[in-house]
């Protein structure tokens, strides 16, 4: 649905992520909607565990919405965790359509 991009802010040097909307789904308003939601229940959760949005808004040529986050604390780590595992496999099976 998005793509995640790490950032730097040029003058205070704070560290961001920045998830942009996909071009192919940026024009479905449904998706839109879905994305902005995303952004309503992070913040409206609050967990440790949760990265926080503190920015949204649109690119400037207005051609997709984005989303403003801490970057993610634990990635690293959590990749080295599963380095060499292969394919992660749900106990659950797929999910419900």
């Amino acid at each position: 649905m998005g793509v995640v991009y790490s950032a730097t802010h040029p003058v205070i040097g704070k560290r961001a992520a920045i998830k942009i909307l996909r071009g192919e789904v940026s024009s479905s308003p449904g998706a839109v909607a879905r994305f902005i939601q995303e952004a309503r229940a992070v913040n409206q959760i609050g967990h440790p565990n949760i990265v926080d949005i503190f920015a949204f808004g649109t690119l400037p040529d207005g051609a997709a919405p984005i989303n403003i986050m801490e970057p993610a604390r634990q990635a690293s780590r959590c990749a080295g965790a599963l380095e060499g595992r292969g394919r992660l496999v749900s106990r659950r099976g797929p999910p419900a359509r």
